[in-house]
């Protein structure tokens, strides 16, 4: 890249202020969004297992939980213990924690194959992809950043290795991780481990590195660990339930399952979700039109091996029922890695242009500025707030066309970074005013159920699972599990009482329930609050039933 004209002692300086400025804004109001998509269902099943010394079968409403295996839980717990209390704020850290870690990892091992410079940069557009930035530190409860953290380590441990030559370490270590990686999500990890090495086959153009004693050694360690799990989890529940569930869950998401209706379209669209992911520096692609460009950024042995890493696994997702953006944050680092090459190669054969070209996302903080100054009088944002919000962002645009341009691509870090940080200042609030549904109707229920413990009854669920002998499929079998109902109920009623709500297939006399309207069989109910459906089915009613009615 070009050089930025600051001495060493200013460039460290610079950094640490865009680390402290990127720290503020994610950690600001961090815990002010209610708890959403699976981040609740997280937090209820650390606290049981925490209020049971449980730690090894988790459980949902105290019924047995197939779905996930412990290891993330863990972490909420040591975190919940480590705060004591379990808010919103204390469950989204670990996994901004996680990220920064991830991060700083990524740039030290980058360091290995580019210079200190470019690998900061790579580190940087991985912090700043947006939809992680934005998005998932905001959600942070959920699995997803930490798997893809772990997964990170069990790849750039397999390339590392083998660099080195160390094919015992190779093995060891990614399996190890391989096996983390399935405590934590299940068979997903194994597909990680079996597509990498065949991308590292690829990149070595020989299936020798596979083919050795190591390799059956690592599997070794992999099945060491998770059996000792499957042990401990077969003291209060049945390990082959739960890994022929794993399974049935990770092959319902595929384009075989039963959720693949819609595949095709889905996968069409697929694309636009990973440029979504790692905008803005997913625009960079455009550069792999230039021959030039392309060649020169695939003359490095890491951005080689991240496009093979990238093609080997991203069709498991990109042919998938269920699409999602968090499903491929382990991308994300990958992609920076071709991205900055991309850059440096356009920035060596054409310096103008891409001096030029930055000027452009000016205009995107000037039309942010316009936004903040406008949402007094479209939304209940005061002045006072909204006012030296915008005139940050109206001297930060006037400095960015001003600086010379050796600066401005890191100013234009510096501006996401800003922009981040208004959206935690000014938007969170917003956004929360807007979306909360369920923190102020279950403060109600529980003062008129006076803290008191609350059951949920509903008719059981069967869940499919395939039955085995001796760990081979022959023939299907079931087993009862709660009915779905959303966790932000047991959550947010234990914030209130300490109480975590409790699945019951009977309707008890004088106990605190919760049922969806059309469970509700018995007569002589007693109902004490309705809410109507959100994500629900149905409307819920809470009640008491008095069998003397």
């Amino acid at each position: 890249m070009q050089p930025t004209g600051l001495s060493t002692l200013q460039s460290r300086w610079g950094i640490a202020l865009l680390l402290s400025c990127y720290f503020l804004s994610v950690t600001i109001n961090l815990g002010v969004m209610e708890l959403d998509g699976e981040e609740p269902r997280r937090a209820i099943i650390s606290l049981e297992m925490l209020e049971s010394g449980n730690y090894f079968s988790p459980t949902q409403f105290g019924w047995l939980y197939y779905n996930k295996p412990a290891f993330f839980n863990w972490i909420l717990i040591a975190f919940i213990r480590l705060f004591g209390n379990a808010s919103e704020f204390v469950l989204r850290l670990p996994s901004l924690l996680f990220y920064l870690l991830w991060a700083a990892i990524h740039y030290r091992f980058s360091c290995r194959f580019m210079d200190k410079g470019l690998a900061l940069l790579s580190a940087f557009m991985l912090l700043t992809s947006a939809d992680i930035y934005f998005y998932g530190l905001a959600n942070g409860a959920e699995i997803d950043i930490f798997y893809s953290f772990v997964v990170y380590l069990q790849v750039i441990a397999i390339f590392h290795y083998y660099q080195q030559r160390q094919w015992s370490m190779l093995y060891l270590v990614s399996y190890l991780l391989c096996a983390i990686g399935f405590l934590t999500k299940g068979f997903p990890s194994l597909l990680f481990e079996g597509l990498t090495l065949t991308a590292l086959c690829i990149y070595n153009r020989s299936l020798k590195a596979v083919l050795r004693w190591q390799h059956v050694a690592g599997a070794m360690i992999f099945i060491i660990v998770c059996g000792a799990y499957l042990w401990a989890f077969s003291l209060k529940g049945d390990e082959v339930y739960l890994l022929a569930n794993l399974l049935n869950e990770s092959v319902a998401k595929s384009a075989v399952g039963v959720r693949s209706n819609r595949v095709l379209e889905k996968s069409v669209a697929y694309p636009f979700l990973l440029l979504k992911l790692v905008a803005p520096w997913s625009l960079l692609l455009l550069l792999l039109f230039n021959q030039s460009v392309r060649r020169m950024a695939f003359q490095n042995a890491w951005v080689r091996f991240s496009v093979l890493f990238i093609a080997c696994n991203i069709w498991v997702y990109w042919l998938t029922g269920q699409p999602k953006a968090r499903y491929v944050y382990i991308f994300a680092p990958f992609a920076s890695v071709v991205f900055v090459t991309l850059l440096r190669s356009w920035a060596q054969t054409k310096p103008a242009l891409v001096n030029k070209v930055l000027k452009y996302p000016g205009w995107i903080f000037l039309i942010a500025t316009a936004g903040v100054l406008a949402l007094p009088f479209i939304t209940a944002t005061a002045l006072w707030l909204a006012i030296p919000v915008a005139l940050l962002l109206g001297a930060f645009t006037w400095f960015y066309f001003q600086v010379r341009a050796a600066l401005r691509l890191w100013l234009f870090i510096a501006g996401i970074i800003l922009l981040r940080l208004t959206y935690a200042v000014v938007l969170i609030p917003i956004l929360h005013r807007a979306k909360a549904y369920y923190q102020t109707p279950m403060a109600e229920v529980a003062a008129k159920f006076g803290n008191g413990p609350l059951t949920y009854y509903a008719p059981p669920e069967k869940l499919a699972v395939q039955a085995f002998y001796r760990y081979l499929p022959v023939s299907s079998d079931t087993v009862l599990t709660p009915k779905h109902i959303v966790s932000q109920l047991s959550y947010y009623y234990y914030r209130n009482t300490g109480q975590l709500m409790r699945y019951d297939t009977v309707q008890r006399a004088g106990a605190n329930m919760v049922s969806y309207a059309e469970d509700l069989k018995a007569n002589g109910f007693v109902v004490i609050k309705q809410m109507g459906p959100k994500r629900e089915p149905g409307t819920l009613v809470f009640y008491r039933l008095d069998l003397t009615k």
